[in-house]
């Protein structure tokens, strides 16, 4: 199973969703593909995670299906999300290791999986970027312009996940560096091509920057137009 099929496909994938979406309609297989002019195989393909749909086929899927426009958004984020990280990532790994663009997969899909977690209500979840990481244009920019855009709707929940934004001119109690996570007592250090993982005291220094980065950033409103400002910008570039 390559990582596309195998993030598609997990457990509240889009593959599973769009699933849903067409048992909840009463529609077969074959149904739905007639409806909206596919071959049949095509159905069966996105549901397996054997193709990747496109956004026009994600909102004609919704709309025969008779999704609201909440659950159509919802699916269109995943999707982009999807392609954005893994254009990421294959990028990265074809330019820095030198290989082939389908020896990155893999690595696609732990960070894919990671995301899942996000949805455990019953976690804690604090997150601290820089108004960089709004600024800098990682993907094509309408691309970009959808990733901000779902960063607007992080800034206003859910209550179990904190957002902050360090803005820019604000005077750092300690230099922000490489991208790291916090877990129980361990700290994961992300680079260019691999991560580390400090335990014990070493990751103790870590938990501490987090806690003066975090005091340094702006959420809720103050984030909010942090966010519209860098899309405002943004847009003049298309």
């Amino acid at each position: 199973m390559n990582s596309t099929e195998e993030w598609l496909t997990r457990s509240g994938g889009l593959a599973g969703r769009l699933r849903g979406l067409r048992r909840r309609a009463n529609y077969t297989g074959q149904s739905l593909a007639g409806g909206l002019g596919w071959a049949q195989p095509k159905v069966s393909k996105i549901e397996t995670g054997k193709q990747m749909p496109t956004a026009e086929d994600v909102a004609d899927w919704a709309r025969a299906c008779g999704a609201d426009d909440d659950t159509t958004r919802e699916l269109q984020d995943m999707l982009t999300e999807a392609r954005v990280i893994r254009r990421q990532w294959r990028q990265q790994g074809v330019h820095l290791l030198d290989s082939d663009p389908g020896e990155v997969d893999a690595s696609v899909a732990a960070r894919m999986r990671r995301q899942e977690v996000l949805y455990d209500s019953s976690r804690r979840f604090e997150f601290v970027v820089t108004e960089a990481a709004l600024r800098l244009v990682w993907c094509p920019a309408a691309e970009m312009l959808a990733q901000l855009d779902r960063l607007i709707g992080v800034t206003t929940g859910p209550p179990h996940v904190w957002f902050g934004i360090i803005p820019f001119g604000v005077e750092l109690p300690t230099v922000a560096q490489n991208r790291f996570v916090l877990f129980d007592d361990q700290a994961i250090v992300e680079g260019y091509v691999d991560e580390t993982t400090y335990h014990g005291d070493d990751a103790a220094g870590f938990a501490k920057a987090m806690d003066l980065l975090m005091a340094e950033a702006w959420t809720d409103e103050q984030a909010r137009r942090l966010i519209l400002r860098a899309m405002q910008d943004l847009r003049r570039t298309l």
